[in-house]
């Protein structure tokens, strides 16, 4: 997909034509329209271990028309959460699966029902 362009500059006095508007405004939102954004928050609770690999998270909706970009966020960093680190794994149109990990080897940790939101976007 196409990014934005660098707005235009308009100039005092100008005459603005339709196409000019046309490539400023009606282009753009059709590049920003376009963008297929999803997004959710899952419950992630696990007893003792510095890994975990979660369920399979479903897109809502229907399937992406590629595969989008993943990103979770792990919203606090106190107590059990700590120096804990989230990425998306097995990534595909309909799908992904959520993997944590301890930032310390062996620093094994137990979470109940932390909410981490999750965002899928293609752009």
């Amino acid at each position: 997909m196409a990014n934005l362009a660098t707005p235009r500059t308009w100039v005092v006095g100008e005459t603005v034509s339709a196409a000019m508007m046309n490539a400023e405004i009606r282009d753009q939102m059709n590049i920003l329209i376009g963008r297929e954004i999803k997004t959710g928050t899952m419950s992630i609770s696990f007893t003792g271990v510095d890994s975990y690999t979660g369920s399979t998270v479903t897109f809502p909706g229907t399937a992406f028309s590629t595969t989008p970009v993943v990103i979770i966020t792990i919203p606090t960093t106190a107590g059990s959460t700590s120096r804990w680190h989230a990425r998306a794994t097995s990534i595909t149109t309909t799908s992904f699966v959520p993997f944590f990990q301890s930032g310390s080897a062996g620093a094994a940790a137990t979470w109940s029902a932390i909410a981490c939101p999750w965002v899928a976007i293609v752009s």
